[in-house]
Order: structure tokens, then C-alpha cells, then sequence
């Protein structure tokens, strides 16, 4: 009773918030809005010669026949294509013998664990549930837990395990969750919803037209459990998502996970009236945002390389489709993802990961070059770094500068064993930001030396306020006072390439950089102290003999 109560409490406040209070519309509309007789006589595109019965069976308003004749149409076409056919399903003697099913198996028992925080349904399934915010939680309030948990991605390994097994109760199990899904959580109608609580984030409504639903679709089509209707409902689910995606786009990495997702549903469900529209908006939107997010030497403005990477992540999801089904790219598109790749590069620390700048994570870069290679086949430094020197030709430098996300970077060497050093000149970046100008990290000979604290869950214990602080990162303090530019909006994003300096020789590289302005405070009432001045010699004299001079004024 307990739970319930603080449920009811949690979701009036943040609904009220979002114009969806409790006792409003949002309490009493099923989902989804869009109702079958719009979709098939107002969405549709009717005038298909490939639709015919379709057409036949809307004229006489049996909307039965329009559905068995529209998912007829559905598993009847050869194009557009999945990255996989879905008419290829193993038979039994081809399945992998030990198919690792333990995420579906736990779904089966409505057994969730997101963000390494498990919880454990009964029956029904509330979607709105986030455990860290219950009374006696032993967990930090952290908002993602129901945000990632509506990205739906146990619904892929639902749809896998049934590929793999040929296990009906895989493909009903996803069926009966996305039908609950659909019937309980309505598309918002006033505005989007971002707020704790929600499933209808913009970033979630993308991330699952692009990454998580295609897949359970495809992966289920041909499961006696995924009904005309069950069909039917999905497709209307993803017309509301497309609209919806279209009508509220934000920005940054969001942005690209929102963009990919629409063009997914347009790219999909071409005989949808609206698709072209999808397709079209979502590119050209995605092609300007190749210019506005990232910056000549490479870098998105978020400047955290995780962040980089999700956003290339997206702008390729949509090439990918795109080439999949013959579509057109705009103008300037693929070439302009080069410097994303490139940016990877001249970043990659020696054991191939990238440094945990702002809230990063790990990365495979011979993976993500790999990807870029196939893009770009002339980046021979590319293969030389996927196929770990075996094709290709090495970068045709060392150190490497960005001179407008400010990273600095000194190397001996492109070895595994290389000296390293990284310094954070930059901008505080347009989100996903730590206090942390002038930090660096040190590695050599396969260790780190000098770390970053890096990123952490993003909830609101006192590891996550660390790694945010400049205490998370190697810095000075003034009269005890660290960093601030948070709240700063000047320091976020540079038009040009920041101020620092930056030589690079055979025998040395040079750094130098400072923090201190009217703009980049101390404290948190950003109070101009002081100028810090961080400068960086590195000598290069060979294994064992290389070393850094580094001198704080």
C-alpha cells in the first residue's frame, strides 16, 4: 500500500507538471489514439496499386478485412528491407546450440534490471514504476531506471530468443508486453513529456523506433502470436511515435537518436502517406545538424566522447537504412561523418579506448574505425588501426591538437605501449559537462598513470556530484575554491578555436593553456580569483627516456 501511495504522490506532481495530472485525459484515453479506422482511411495511402484490397475493404468500412489485407501487403513485400529477412527463420537443425536467452527468460518472468538495479513485477507490469524512488530504497533517486526501462531493449532479446529457439512463448510474451505497452501509455497530446516518470521522452520515443521495436517486429513477424491485430496496433504505435519525433525535436546527441528514429518509421512503412515527409525532414535536419554539432576538427560540442559516439552512432544509423532500402542521402551527408571518425583517431589512447572525458564511457576504436573504413576506404590509417597494423598504414602523425574542442594531445608513438598525455583545453561543452578545464590524464608503457574519474549513473548520490566536480579531476584550487562554469552558457560553446598553445616537434610537444575570466569563476559564485595557467612539456627521447615537464602558474 505503501508503494502505491508514493507512486500516486510521484506521478501527480511530474504529471502535473507535463499537463497530464491525474484525473485529466491522460487517466482515462487507452492508447493508442490513432484509431484503426484513421489509420487505414486517412494514413494509409490507399492509391497504391499494391493496396487494392486494402482500398476494397476501407470502402466497405470492414475494418477486419483492411487489417488481414494490410499485414497481407506487409509480409507480402520484398522491400523496404530489415537488416535481416524475417522469412529466414533457423530451422531447428540450424539454431545455435546454447543461445544465451537469460535477459528474455527474465523478461518471461517480468524480471527487469536497468542500470544494474533489478526489480521484479507481478503480473501486471506498471510502466511508470521506478524502484529507486520508493520509500526505503537503498538506491540513489535515479530517473533513468524508467526511462531506459521504456526503451524497451529486453523486447530485442525477447524477439531474439524466439529466433534462436523457435520458443512461441518468447514471441508471445513480447506480444502481450507491447500490447500493455500501447493500451496503457497514450502518445502525449499537449506538448512532450520529459519529465521523471515519463515514457514518452523524446530520446526513448527515438532510441525505440530506431534501435529496439524494428527488431522485435522483424524478429517476431512470423510467430503465430504476433496477431493481425498485435500488428496492426505496433504500426499504429509507430505512426504516433514518427508524428510525435516530428513535432518536438530538441537537440545534441537527443536530437540524433529523435532523427534516426523518424526516418526509421519512414523508411519502414513507405506506404504510409506521411512517410516520404518522415524521411525527408529527418535527413535534412540530420545534415544541418553535421554542421551545427560538430565541429571542424571533428569533435561534437557536447565535447564527451561517449556522446560523440552516439551521436555518429545516429547520423550512420540513418546512411545505413537509407543505403538499405536506396534512398537518397542530402547532399554532403556521408562526407561530413569523416571527421567523425577521424576524431576517434587522433583521441584513441594507447590500449585503443577513448579518454573518459565529461560523462564517457569505453569504446572500442578499432570497431568504430573499422565502421569509418568501410564509409571512407581510402582512411588507410583507419584499417591500420582495425586490424591492429596487420592492413593499412599508420596515422601520418603522432600528436595530435583540436583546436576548437581544445583537446591536446601528446603521443610517442601509435604502440600499445605509446607515452601518452591528454590535456582538456576546451570549452565546457554543450552538455554532459564536467569542471574540469586543464585536466589530464597520463598513460605509458599499458598503464594509467594519471586518471580521469569519469562518468558515473546519473542519479543523486555523492559519486555522481564528485565526478561532476573539479575534485573528480586533476586541477588546482584557489583559496580552496575549484572550478565553476556551470550556469556559464558563454563557456559552453566556441565559434572559433580556443585560445591556447600548442607546438609539436620531433624531439617535444609543448602545451599550454589557462583558466580564470569574468566567465570561468572559482566557487560557486564563479568569482574571478584568479588565472590558472597549465603548461605541458613533453620531451621525446625514446622508451624509457621520455618524459613530462608540467608547471602550474
Amino acid at each position: 500500500m505503501g508503494r502505491i501511495g508514493s507512486f500516486w504522490v510521484g506521478w501527480t506532481l511530474w504529471g502535473a507538471m507535463a499537463g497530464l495530472g491525474v484525473g485529466g485525459e491522460e487517466a482515462q484515453v487507452q492508447g493508442p489514439r490513432l484509431s484503426e479506422e484513421a489509420f487505414f482511411a486517412e494514413v494509409v495511402n490507399l492509391s497504391l496499386p499494391e493496396l487494392q484490397e486494402v482500398r476494397a475493404a476501407v470502402e466497405r468500412r470492414d475494418w477486419g478485412a483492411a487489417r488481414r489485407a494490410y499485414v497481407a501487403y506487409l509480409k507480402r513485400r520484398e522491400k523496404p528491407r530489415w537488416f535481416f529477412d524475417w522469412r529466414a527463420k533457423p530451422k531447428p537443425e540450424e539454431r545455435p546450440p546454447n543461445p544465451d536467452t537469460r535477459t528474455a527468460d527474465d523478461a518471461l518472468r517480468h524480471r527487469f534490471t536497468i542500470g544494474g538495479i533489478p526489480h521484479q513485477f507481478g503480473e501486471g507490469i506498471d510502466w511508470t514504476y521506478n524502484p529507486t524512488t520508493q520509500p526505503g530504497s537503498p538506491h540513489p533517486r535515479d530517473n533513468e531506471w524508467t526511462w531506459q526501462f521504456n526503451r524497451h531493449g529486453f523486447w530485442v532479446s525477447l524477439g531474439r530468443a524466439y529466433w534462436d529457439t523457435g520458443q512461441e512463448r518468447y514471441a508471445e510474451e513480447f506480444v502481450r508486453q507491447m500490447m500493455d505497452w500501447v493500451r496503457k501509455n497514450p502518445v502525449p497530446a499537449q506538448g512532450a513529456d520529459q519529465q521523471p516518470f515519463s515514457r514518452w521522452r523524446t530520446i526513448e520515443a527515438g532510441i525505440r523506433m530506431a534501435h529496439t521495436w524494428p527488431y522485435a517486429f522483424f524478429y517476431c513477424l512470423s510467430s503465430p502470436a504476433f496477431t493481425e491485430e498485435a500488428i496492426v496496433t505496433m504500426v499504429r504505435s509507430m505512426v504516433e511515435h514518427a508524428r510525435y519525433l516530428m513535432a518536438h525535436p530538441t537537440g545534441g546527441n537527443w536530437l540524433t537518436m529523435e532523427m534516426n528514429g523518424l526516418y526509421h518509421v519512414g523508411a519502414l512503412f513507405p506506404e504510409l502517406k506521411e512517410a516520404e515527409t518522415w524521411r525527408t525532414f529527418a535527413a535534412q535536419r540530420l545534415r544541418r545538424e553535421l554542421e551545427a554539432q560538430v565541429y571542424p576538427d571533428g569533435a561534437q560540442f557536447e565535447l564527451t566522447p561517449g556522446y560523440h559516439n552516439v551521436a555518429l552512432s545516429n547520423f550512420v544509423g540513418l546512411v545505413r537504412i537509407a543505403q538499405l532500402n536506396g534512398y537518397p542521402l542530402p547532399e554532403g551527408y556521408l562526407e561530413n561523418l569523416e571527421r567523425m571518425y577521424a576524431y576517434n583517431l587522433w583521441l584513441m589512447t594507447p590500449d585503443r579506448d577513448i579518454p573518459p572525458f565529461n560523462d564517457s564511457w569505453r569504446a572500442d576504436v578499432p570497431r568504430i574505425l573499422r565502421e569509418g573504413h568501410e564509409f571512407f576506404p581510402h582512411r588507410q590509417d583507419f584499417l591500420w588501426v582495425a586490424t591492429e597494423g596487420k592492413e593499412g598504414r599508420p596515422p601520418d602523425h603522432t600528436s595530435h591538437a583540436f583546436p576548437y574542442a581544445g583537446f591536446l594531445v601528446q603521443r610517442s608513438d601509435w604502440s600499445r605501449e605509446a607515452r601518452y598525455l591528454i590535456l582538456d583545453a576546451g570549452p565546457f561543452g554543450a552538455g554532459h559537462q564536467h569542471e574540469d578545464k586543464l585536466s589530464f590524464m597520463l598513460m605509458a608503457y599499458g598503464k594509467r598513470f594519471v586518471v580521469d574519474a569519469g562518468s558515473y549513473a546519473y542519479d543523486a548520490s555523492q559519486w555522481r556530484r564528485y565526478v561532476l566536480s573539479p575534485y573528480g579531476h586533476n586541477l588546482v584550487f584557489v583559496d580552496g575554491w575549484g572550478q565553476h562554469r556551470s550556469g556559464a552558457r558563454e563557456t559552453y560553446i566556441t565559434r572559433g578555436p580556443v585560445p591556447c598553445v600548442w607546438r609539436t616537434a620531433k624531439g617535444y610537444d609543448y602545451a599550454q593553456a589557462s583558466y580564470g575570466s569574468e566567465h570561468e569563476g572559482w566557487g560557486p559564485q564563479r568569482r574571478w580569483l584568479a588565472a590558472h595557467t597549465r603548461r605541458v612539456l613533453f620531451v621525446k627521447e625514446g622508451p624509457g627516456k621520455d618524459f613530462w615537464v608540467i608547471a602550474d602558474t
